[in-house]
């Protein structure tokens, strides 16, 4: 069985638009607050410029290995699931390490959770860029592994059973990977 699902490369970068909507109005705020000489602009100015500068450093580069990144799929196959979705993607996941695989709906958007028996494994083989990121998932989640339905087109339920009966050597099945805009179909 190999299922290649590709990343979704048409989704809106919101993360990214909102901080350079933010940065826009720091900038404004710092530009009258300069001009009231005031003795903690200076100090002031960087603490409203931070964050959403943060935020544009973080999602900016996402933005552009969605885009431009050709191998930036979910694969699955016999023996690992590999998570190239995203800059904080944990990357190859051996099968014997998955634990479960849910779908949570937050805030109005679902989320592919795959849960793994040791989380450590793989953020220790993380880099200091990725683990701040993946650590939010592990307590919002419980797992590192986190795909939002934004980054792929496809069933989240039916990405869900072929990661679940891969593990459960059920891989005989045909299966039918509904995409969003356009029917597609894929045969493990």
């Amino acid at each position: 069985m190999n299922v290649k699902i590709p990343v979704n490369k048409k989704r809106f970068p919101h993360s990214l638009i909102i901080s350079i909507v933010l940065t826009i109005i720091g900038a404004f705020f710092i530009k009258g607050l300069l001009k009231s000489d005031s003795e903690n602009a200076g100090y002031l100015s960087y603490w409203i410029l931070a964050i959403p500068l943060y935020y544009f450093f973080l999602s900016f580069p996402d933005y552009l290995k969605t885009v431009f990144d050709r191998n930036a799929a979910l694969t699955i196959s016999d023996t690992d699931i590999k998570v190239n979705l995203s800059i904080f993607s944990c990357g190859r996941i051996d099968r014997d390490d998955v634990r479960d695989v849910q779908v949570i709906k937050r805030h109005n958007n679902e989320f592919l959770v795959i849960k793994l028996f040791n989380n450590n494994k793989y953020l220790s083989a993380s880099t200091s860029f990725k683990s701040p990121t993946q650590n939010s998932f592990i307590k919002k989640f419980g797992s590192p592994v986190v795909i939002s339905q934004k980054h792929v087109n496809y069933d989240l339920h039916t990405i869900k059973d072929i990661i679940l009966d891969g593990k459960n050597n059920d891989i005989n099945k045909d299966y039918q990977i509904r995409h969003y805009k356009v029917s597609r179909s894929f045969r493990p």
